[in-house]
Order: structure tokens, then C-alpha cells, then sequence
């Protein structure tokens, strides 16, 4: 229900480029965060699996950052949409949509991957980018609160359970869906330890950080 009311949201306001300080309002202390646990620098190659007709985190994260984004996205349509939004804002040299799902498209070239909290198949998506990225390679996954996890693909609650259950210092924030952002890395801490770059590709370092009324809180989780 939700994701489907959101995406004729951003079909709609993807016509209006003046339109974008509302989303901007929403996402640009999310996306602050976010870049925070990532550490994502201007010379890093960011893809963000589901963008939507209004690819707002995108262009948070190339705005705050100057990092080059590629955009993936399921439904043509909202592809074609958020291709002509990026060209009316002049930043289709540095933002790219490509139409594709995450199970299959390449992601060897990425030092970031966000994962969208409207994104379904997470768990197949997150298995085909656990065997085909490179050690080192950070995965920003959203998940929604408790009580929106229905409206949302079945795995979205494995993130909310799992790794917030044992967080005592969480704080609702009412005006926002998201209830945090889990960071993965292919490899673990240790990646940059092998000069031939040998892992067993499995997560090993896990960064969760949970979204407050005052920002993200941080915590290491194994799994």
C-alpha cells in the first residue's frame, strides 16, 4: 500500500523540479546520516537500488557529497520519469538511471550500495550482492518501524528485529517511516588485510545504526 502510494507521489511531483525542497526536507538529515556510517567520499562510486520517479536519496547523496550515483530501478516507468527530473536539473552527468532489479544487475563497480526501504526481494538481493561484491564494499540497507513492516516486503522486518531488539536507548521519531539504516560490509574489518584480496565473502562487520528524534545511533553486530 504504501509503496504504491508512493510511487504515484513521485510520479506526480517528478514533473515539478521546484518540488524537490519538500523531499529535501525529508531526506536531508537521513541521507547525512547515512553518508556518516558510510563514509562515502566524493571518489566513490555509490548505487542506489531502488530510486523511485523522484530519486531524492540520490541526489541527497551526490549533492552532500559530489559523488557520482547510478540509480536502479524495476519499473520503466518511473525510470523514464526520474531520467527527464535529473536532466531538467542539470545533473544527469553526474546521476545515472539505469531499468534493472537488484538480483541481477552487476554491482562490482560500486564502492557504495544503498538499498531503498520501498525495495522488495531483499533477501534475494542481498545474497547476489553478498557473492558478487568485491571485500570492502558497503551495503546501506532501510528499514521501516515496527507497525509499517506489513505494508513493506516480509524481510524488512528481519533488520528491525534481529539487530534493534536489544537497543534500549531507541527513540521514536513520529514524522518518520524509516525507523534506521543497517550498514553491511563484504568481508569485514579485516578486508584490506589480504593483499591478494582473499575473503570468504561473507557480512562479518555490521554497523547498525538506528534512527532517533536526535539522529542515528550507532552499534557493532555480528552475524
Amino acid at each position: 500500500m504504501i509503496p504504491q502510494a508512493t510511487r504515484l507521489l513521485e510520479i506526480a511531483l517528478s514533473h515539478c523540479t521546484f518540488s524537490y525542497p519538500l523531499f529535501q526536507y525529508y531526506y536531508e538529515k537521513i541521507v547525512r546520516d547515512e553518508i556518516r556510517i558510510g563514509s562515502i567520499k566524493q571518489q566513490d562510486r555509490v548505487l542506489c537500488i531502488g530510486g523511485g520517479a523522484f530519486p531524492a536519496t540520490a541526489i541527497e547523496i551526490h549533492r552532500q557529497t559530489g559523488a557520482k550515483v547510478d540509480v536502479l530501478d524495476c519499473d520503466q516507468e518511473a525510470v523514464q520519469h526520474a531520467s527527464d527530473l535529473l536532466q531538467r536539473m542539470g545533473v544527469q552527468e553526474d546521476i545515472n538511471v539505469y531499468f534493472g532489479c537488484g538480483q541481477s544487475f552487476d554491482p562490482k563497480n560500486y564502492q557504495v550500495i544503498h538499498i531503498a526501504l520501498q525495495v522488495k526481494n531483499r533477501e534475494e538481493i542481498l545474497a547476489h550482492l553478498q557473492k558478487n561484491t568485491y571485500p570492502g564494499t558497503k551495503i546501506l540497507a532501510r528499514f521501516p518501524r515496527a507497525w509499517m513492516e506489513k505494508f513493506y516486503d516480509r524481510s524488512c522486518g528481519k533488520y528491525s528485529n534481529e539487530m534493534l531488539s536489544r537497543n534500549k536507548k531507541l527513540l521514536l521519531n513520529p514524522q518518520k517511516t524509516i525507523k534506521g539504516t543497517c550498514m553491511m560490509v563484504c568481508g569485514g574489518k579485516d578486508y584490506e588485510s589480504d593483499s591478494k584480496g582473499n575473503s570468504d565473502n561473507s557480512w562479518k562487520s555490521v554497523s547498525v545504526a538506528t534512527y532517533m528524534a536526535d539522529g542515528y545511533s550507532l552499534c557493532d553486530r555480528r552475524i
